[in-house]
């Protein structure tokens, strides 16, 4: 369908045939926003099993204003219309159910932002990013993007201090992590 459909299906990902054997579904980011009134489902599978196949540390996220029946998957006549429930059927249990907030979707730059998927991923022999950019070797980020979290400090002693009107604050710290600057 069109960008403009309003009663189109969406979805990020369609299994159709019951012969698929071997799906390996690791490190993606799902994002479904897509207004109207069409079913939307981060995954959907015809097959009425997802057994043999590997579902795991991806992101889902189904923006909660849409309209029109919204599952998280699919899978056959089954209906998983929270995270929570995809996890209680033993699937995606190291993914997360959150907006990645993309850097910049209107552009193009679809870089996460979200620190709480930063590392979840699972090491799948994929040496770098779509940028050229290293992948870590145990913690690999999801999505076509290594990112990083922001800097990681252990503050060890803050204060500020006020001199006529100028305010001044001093810290000391202990680690900081991924400090580029």
């Amino acid at each position: 369908g069109s960008a403009s459909c309003t009663s189109c299906l969406t979805r990020a990902v369609f299994v159709e045939s019951a012969a698929t054997t071997g799906l390996e579904k690791r490190n993606n980011i799902f994002v479904i926003s897509r207004g109207g009134t069409g079913d939307k489902q981060s995954m959907f599978f015809a097959p009425a099993s997802v057994a043999g196949f590997t579902i795991n540390n991806n992101v889902h996220f189904l923006n909660p204003s849409i309209a029109g029946t919204v599952e998280v998957p699919r899978v056959g006549a089954t209906s998983y219309t929270t995270f929570a429930d995809w996890q209680l059927n033993g699937q995606d249990l190291d993914g997360a159910s959150t907006d990645p907030f993309f850097t910049d979707v209107a552009n193009g730059d679809l870089k996460p932002q979200e620190p709480t998927i930063d590392n979840i991923g699972e090491p799948v022999g994929i040496s770098t990013d779509i940028t050229g950019a290293s992948r870590s070797i145990t913690n690999p980020d999801p999505g076509a993007y290594e990112f990083g979290s922001p800097i990681r400090v252990t503050l060890v002693n803050f204060r500020g201090e006020q001199a006529r009107s100028v305010n001044r604050l001093m810290w000391t710290t202990s680690t900081e992590i991924n400090n580029l600057g």
